[in-house]
């Protein structure tokens, strides 16, 4: 692995493994290891983010380097806004590793052109996009939860097309587990619409059908995607959340706004905001792994 992180496939097994150990680690430490030098880790955020943002904001302050937020592309008045290649280039010269949500779509050979310190995405835009650090997140919270994943029974409910989604089917591929199936709308579930990895790898279920199932991962759905009476069919609630088996999780990336509802939230079973929480020792082991390379 170089030190550039677009994407999921750009970890090896190796690389996946050590930093999921190394967040293990990390989370049983009170006070998390340092390297002994104050790195200075820029957060180029252009699009609105609380968990990543803060998240990395936090993991570089627990390994005790600088974080240094960059909110926006420079305007003013009289002058056109900047481009977010020549952003990216100066906050990289000026850091150690650059961790951004650009607002745009980025490829390698942009950031290979334009960044010249370590590289981390945190969630672009476009057909494409992903988001690979919150798929280790994710990752990392079923097995710390239940075990390995390849003994597990995983439904993932929402939108296929969501960027989470999309980084976390390539670990899935990567490291298959019991069963993966996919509950989503009619109109979600055309081809277009699905990651071509997931389809050689899962089936389709409608929500009440969760009796065997060990993880459900609330997806999301974007404002105004479906139709309401669509949407409706896809929130989790009480009645559906009651055939869940008893020892297994809902979890999800957030942020949540109806894809769960207000009572079904009190439920055990709910462990996103735990699996928020443990994000933050990845989100250090990842900024370790990184900047070594």
């Amino acid at each position: 692995m170089d030190s550039h992180l677009l994407s999921i496939s750009d970890l090896r097994d190796v690389d996946i493994d050590r930093i999921l150990d190394g967040a293990e680690a990390l989370s049983r430490s009170l006070q998390p290891g340092s390297d002994g030098t104050r790195r200075v880790v820029a957060l180029l955020f252009l699009e609105t983010s609380l968990r990543t943002r803060v998240g990395f904001a936090t993991a570089a302050a627990r390994l005790g380097w600088q974080p240094i937020e960059v909110l926006e592309l420079r305007h003013s008045p009289v002058s056109m806004t900047e481009s977010f290649e020549d952003t990216l280039r100066t906050v990289s010269g000026m850091a150690d590793i650059v961790v951004s949500r650009p607002a745009c779509p980025i490829d390698r050979e942009m950031i290979a052109k334009h960044s010249v310190s370590a590289f981390i995405n945190a969630g672009d835009k476009g057909p494409s996009a992903e988001h690979p650090t919150q798929a280790l997140i994710d990752l990392r919270a079923i097995e710390a939860a239940l075990g390995p994943i390849s003994g597990l029974r995983v439904a993932i409910c929402g939108d296929p097309r969501m960027r989470a989604v999309r980084s976390l089917v390539q670990l899935f591929v990567r490291r298959r587990p019991a069963r993966l199936s996919i509950i989503a709308a009619p109109s979600h579930r055309a081809a277009e619409c699905i990651p071509p990895p997931l389809v050689a790898i899962s089936d389709h279920r409608a929500l009440p059908e969760l009796d065997d199932i060990d993880v459900l991962y609330i997806a999301g759905i974007p404002h105004a995607s479906l139709p309401v009476d669509e949407r409706a069919r896809l929130i989790l609630t009480t009645e559906a959340l009651s055939r869940l088996p008893p020892r297994s999780i809902v979890l999800s990336p957030m942020p949540i706004i109806d894809e769960i509802d207000q009572s079904a939230r009190r439920d055990q079973r709910m462990r996103m905001f735990w699996q928020s929480d443990q994000a933050l020792f990845v989100r250090m082991a990842l900024l370790e792994e990184i900047v070594s390379r």
